[in-house]
């Protein structure tokens, strides 16, 4: 990926449109994805994810290559993020993939009533944790990313990041054990 991540680069550079279409497609769903998990509103979304495109194409010139460009468009789509849920004054919530394989078998409809509510009481718990903490464990277990691409991301430390993980968990930990208390 890093020489064909060096050719979208170089062709984003020069203004090749395809290029643009390339990146849109490698990594569109994962930005929308982001922008939707720190603003919580999938129009709003979709429309911070534009403005992140916007502000790829006019500033492409400034990547230096230090970062991968997913991490620099990450980055991107976080600040812009940020700004609208600012603007929106909304509280920002996280809706992870439930992660739930099917299986050969077929689960019961009280299986599934159970895990729908289960992930929905997670969501609830996620969505009031601090932002800081939300888009790092986002990053950290939705995203699968390093520790390093995180801090580069967020700007921060990698021992900053390792706190807010740290932090992050026990939050959610403890109103968990709460609810099922």
């Amino acid at each position: 990926m890093e020489d064909c991540e060096e050719s979208l680069v170089r062709r984003l550079k020069a203004g090749d449109v395809e290029a643009y279409h390339q990146l849109i497609e490698y990594y569109g769903e994962k930005l929308l994805r982001l922008a939707y998990i720190i603003i919580g509103d999938y129009q709003l979304a979709e429309d911070t994810l534009q403005e992140s495109y916007i502000n790829i194409y006019r500033n492409i010139h400034r990547f230096s290559g230090k970062s991968t460009l997913l991490t620099w468009v990450t980055r991107i789509t976080i600040n812009n993020a940020k700004q609208a849920l600012r603007k929106k004054r909304r509280k920002a919530w996280i809706a992870f993939h439930d992660g739930v394989k099917e299986s050969s078998e077929t689960p019961s409809i009280t299986y599934e009533i159970i895990k729908k509510e289960e992930i929905a009481k997670i969501r609830e718990i996620l969505m009031d944790l601090p932002l800081k903490y939300r888009e790092t464990l986002y990053l950290y277990y939705y995203e699968e990313m390093k520790i390093k691409e995180i801090a580069t991301i967020l700007d921060i430390g990698e021992s900053g990041v390792k706190s807010r993980l740290q932090r992050g968990r026990n939050m959610l930990g403890e109103r968990l054990r709460k609810e099922l208390d």
